[in-house]
């Protein structure tokens, strides 16, 4: 496998990280990763996605998230037409308001780039191109003309091509357990503070406990109460880079019963305490 791939080699502004790259025709690409976010959209022709061990189907008006660090290529293309969006999610979409509540948000993020073959032989999300396509169009022209204001325009479009995906989607059939692991997940964030059971995630499912571990599992290769504990550590996260919230603050706010508790479980996560996390951020910064 290549390198791993940065997304420094693409921008125009390294204070700007996003970046645009269209693809004609897209050729057999042997397994890469990067450190960034990558949104592809394809815009005509047909191939095979390669996802770690598995296969995914490819035609027109799919739409995919590759996460940092995935390993993945393409196969057997046939005029493969893609628009890759490269970007820093913490950057470029900052979880703000209720976004991440979307049914759209978690399919795009936390379901559909962790489904293996055993679920679908097709990537979940579609958006008609009358819908996007003249948004990725002008995205790729605002960030290479260099026009006093690009950044902002650039970012505003890409606001609404994010906004696109989540609101236009063609949707999973509606109470299959792809569609209720889609709903239980903006619960599970919407109760992050909350002293959630395997119960209360049952019930607010609709599912038994053998079938929504089963979901988990298949998806996500964690029980609900391991990724319950990932959301947690995943607002605590961005608490302690957002502010000045006290550590045993930071800690209630994230449903962890304890300040040790909280401590340990981050550590175990992060390999950083709270407080070693927030200065180890903000150093950086």
């Amino acid at each position: 496998m290549e390198a791993l791939r940065r997304i420094e080699a693409y921008l125009k502004d390294p204070a700007f990280p996003l970046a645009l790259k269209h693809v004609d025709s897209q050729n057999d690409l042997s397994f890469h990763s990067h450190d960034f976010h990558e949104l592809v959209y394809v815009a005509g022709g047909r191939g095979v996605h390669l996802l770690g061990e598995n296969r995914f189907l490819l035609g027109e008006s799919n739409v995919f998230l590759i996460p940092p660090g995935v390993e993945h290529g393409y196969e057997k293309t046939e005029s493969l037409e893609l628009y890759n969006v490269l970007f820093r999610k913490e950057k470029m979409l900052p979880t703000i308001y209720d976004m991440e509540y979307l049914t759209g948000y978690q399919l795009l993020f936390h379901i559909e780039p962790y489904l293996d073959g055993a679920c679908s032989d097709r990537r979940l999300l579609f958006v008609g191109k009358e819908r996007i396509l003249d948004l990725f169009t002008q995205l790729e022209n605002r960030l290479s003309d260099g026009e006093t204001g690009w950044r902002y325009r650039s970012k505003y479009l890409f606001d609404r091509i994010i906004h696109t995906i989540l609101t236009e989607y063609m949707p999973i059939p509606f109470n299959s357990p792809l569609d209720k692991l889609s709903r239980i997940m903006p619960y599970i964030q919407e109760n992050l503070e909350n002293s959630l059971t395997l119960e209360d995630l049952c019930r607010e499912a609709g599912m038994s406990r053998s079938s929504l571990t089963r979901a988990f599992q298949q998806v996500y290769r964690m029980s609900p109460m391991e990724k319950l504990r990932e959301r947690r550590v995943d607002k605590a996260s961005r608490l302690l880079r957002a502010g000045d919230l006290s550590i045993q603050r930071i800690g209630e706010l994230c449903g962890f019963s304890t300040s040790a508790y909280f401590s340990r479980t981050f550590r175990e996560e992060t390999g950083f305490t709270p407080s070693g996390y927030r200065k180890k951020y903000r150093a950086h910064s």
